[in-house]
């Protein structure tokens, strides 16, 4: 693979200048790793919020005689940042929460059909951002796809695979390169380009890419110990990555901290506990069902990579009734 070059001609002094090219060389480099039909064009970004605003208001400003669009919300904030944009241009946006959604999967040829005639865009996310849980979008593609409508679905952790792509259908997710953001253009999706090709982009590594690795059994196995505190009752519909546990009693922190003492490296688990993501702001307004603050204090997510490890279920519980132990009131 032909090293990209030009990077150190960003952005001198003398003459504060971008190559768009060297945008140009990133996407070109993506596409021969993902390997995507050549219709299907690959555009990078630097996260997903980034990704989402762009799509979204490229389309927007490319077919501005279309005034209404719909978007599904409870399972993420990456579009939060944008609405406000969309609702001083005078659209009319349509939110739906995604439990509702979800009660028109017999009848999603009929939810299209009553959407405004000018519909711009549907907005979907595959799974919620923390805690996997997975949503079924496919059928509503496909009514989407036959009335020509762009249907935009986002994905916090995969890719989807080529036998997944439409004409009217704009995948957006994560690389696996650090944080950056690709899209998979459906073959009808011919947007123009605002800035990104002017972002000042460095030479990423396109090197040891991260993928999420699903194994049902190994999350299963490990739950079953856990089973009070496990987040999913009864839930299938979810991804098999990681495990999600909730302790009421317990800081989620706390966890992840003695867990990273013993060697489980720091990605490998996290929480939306704000000791972890040093942010109120992250994860308020936009989960639906609103979790409680104990809630949030609590969660603890687990790369099932960390999980089939031999030891790890050992490290763990001992972790844990060391924590339980320290919690407890000195007795007299």
């Amino acid at each position: 693979m032909t090293p990209l070059r030009g990077y150190d001609l960003i952005s001198h002094m003398l003459m504060p200048l971008q190559a768009p090219e060297i945008w140009d060389k990133i996407n070109n480099q993506l596409t021969e790793i993902f390997n995507y039909p050549k219709e299907n064009a690959i555009r990078t970004y630097p996260n997903l919020y980034c990704a989402v605003d762009e799509v979204t208001t490229q389309l927007a400003s490319f077919l501005s005689h279309k005034k209404s669009f719909t978007w599904i919300k409870g399972l993420s904030p990456m579009f939060e940042g944008s609405l406000a944009s969309f609702l001083r241009d005078g659209f009319q946006v349509q939110s739906v929460d995604w439990k509702v959604h979800q009660q028109f999967g017999q009848e999603p040829v009929a939810w299209v059909e009553a959407l405004p005639k000018d519909t711009l865009f549907v907005l979907g996310f595959e799974e919620h951002a923390v805690t996997g849980q997975k949503v079924n979008l496919n059928l509503f593609e496909e009514a989407l796809n036959n009335k020509k409508i762009f249907f935009i679905r986002v994905s916090h952790f995969q890719l989807p695979d080529s036998s997944q792509l439409m004409p009217f259908t704009v995948w957006i997710g994560p690389s696996g390169f650090g944080s950056l953001a690709t899209v998979v253009c459906g073959s009808r999706f011919r947007a123009p380009e605002k800035v990104m090709p002017y972002h000042p982009w460095k030479a990423p590594s396109f090197q040891n890419r991260k993928q999420l690795i699903e194994n049902q059994t190994a999350i299963q196995n490990f739950e079953k110990n856990f089973s009070e505190w496990a987040y999913f009752q009864n839930v299938s519909a979810r991804r098999w990555d990681r495990s999600v546990l909730v302790f009421p009693d317990l800081s989620a922190d706390a966890i992840r901290t003695r867990l990273i003492a013993k060697n489980v490296p720091e990605d490998q688990v996290v929480t939306p506990n704000t000791c972890f993501t040093e942010s109120y702001k992250m994860m308020k307004t936009w989960w639906t069902p609103q979790p409680t603050p104990e809630t949030l204090r609590g969660m603890l997510v687990i790369d099932a990579a960390a999980i089939i490890k031999p030891d790890f279920l050992t490290t763990f519980q001992s972790v844990i009734k060391s924590l339980q132990f320290d919690s407890q009131w000195p007795q007299n």
